[in-house]
């Protein structure tokens, strides 16, 4: 659901149906059909296939699903209404694939779209977490937006929040900075950058 597909095939004894793709990427494809991929069965089974041993139960699978980025709502939010329902439907209803986990990255993270850096709080030195704000985060392009409109289509699953980067100004400042100490967090600033991200977690519930 991002702005390239990565696809991974598997050499299978037993061919599936032919296999029909969709495909956004970085050259400018948004959800384009491709031409339909032909399996077929190898003459014999090699030694570096894989096999499914569906009599041994091991480690449980939680689920199956994608990532609710700025960049996912804006290929949605391109087509159609009617188009979008249909593919909302396809990925999350009853008569679709019924994805069952969710990634919602939360500010600030690699995969916004804007040039401007924003991170849930950008007034330094806001350790009360006083100009909080989730804004964006709600805007049509918006990763809660879209998971909104994921439930109202279907879903029921796990969302898994997580933050790549605290605000700027929890850092130590370019000047304070070493060769040891340029990716931690302000020793003065641990607890409010913990409060950040909980109240930014608790915003996705």
């Amino acid at each position: 659901m991002g702005a390239s597909l990565l696809v991974f095939s598997l050499l299978l004894c037993s061919p599936p149906s032919p296999l029909t793709r969709t495909v956004s990427s970085d050259a400018g494809l948004r959800l384009a059909p491709q031409p339909v991929l032909d399996w077929h069965a190898a003459a014999a089974c090699p030694m570096n296939s894989v096999e499914v041993m569906q009599s041994e139960r091991r480690q449980t699978i939680g689920g199956f699903g994608a990532s609710m980025t700025e960049s996912s709502a804006i290929n949605i939010n391109a087509l159609p209404e009617d188009q979008q329902a249909a593919l909302l439907e396809a990925l999350f209803g009853a008569s679709g694939a019924r994805f069952s986990a969710l990634k919602a990255p939360m500010l600030a993270n690699d995969f916004a779209t804007q040039a401007a850096w924003a991170t849930y709080d950008d007034v330094a030195g806001d350790i009360g977490l006083e100009h909080f704000s989730i804004a964006r985060d709600l805007q049509p392009n918006g990763s809660l937006t879209l998971i909104k409109r994921a439930l109202a289509a279907g879903f029921e699953g796990t969302v898994q929040a997580y933050m790549d980067y605290p605000p700027d100004w929890y850092f130590f400042s370019f000047a304070e900075k070493t060769a040891a100490s340029a990716s931690f967090v302000n020793a003065s600033f641990v607890d409010s950058a913990a409060g950040c991200w909980w109240v930014g977690s608790r915003t996705h519930r």
